[in-house]
């Protein structure tokens, strides 16, 4: 699965067969629930085929509402049911507010590898 970015929508690459979620830029959409219950509902029937590997999520967020970030959140716990979760929170370094985010979400996800890696800059990272 592959959604273009758009205004205020992130990209977001979905491959079942390595076992990695991608998600950058900015999310903000007008009705973030509908923009990731796909994205969701997808998770939930790929779920059961990668549930003995390893999955790593790459998070390079510049900005998120609320309701992007439990929707994003959501997808995170039930893939917290594979072997092996591992997630890498990217952040411009110049941005404090996500930096503190993504060691929230460190704290919260306590059985999980989380690295945080800051970045200069999150458009031209290629992950």
């Amino acid at each position: 699965m592959e959604i273009q970015q758009e205004h205020n929508k992130p990209y977001i690459y979905l491959d079942e067969a390595n076992c990695i979620l991608k998600i950058k830029s900015e999310s903000y959409p007008e009705y973030a629930e509908q923009f990731y219950e796909q994205i969701l509902e997808y998770i939930k029937e790929c779920l059961p085929k990668v549930k003995q590997n390893t999955v790593t999520i790459n998070l390079a967020m510049t900005l998120m509402n609320s309701v992007s970030e439990k929707s994003i959140f959501q997808m995170v716990k039930l893939l917290t049911e594979v072997n092996e979760l591992i997630i890498n929170w990217y952040y411009e370094d110049d941005d404090e507010d996500m930096e503190e985010e993504g060691k929230t979400w460190k704290a919260l996800l306590k059985n999980v590898k989380f690295n945080i890696h800051p970045i200069k800059d999150i458009d031209t990272l290629h992950f």
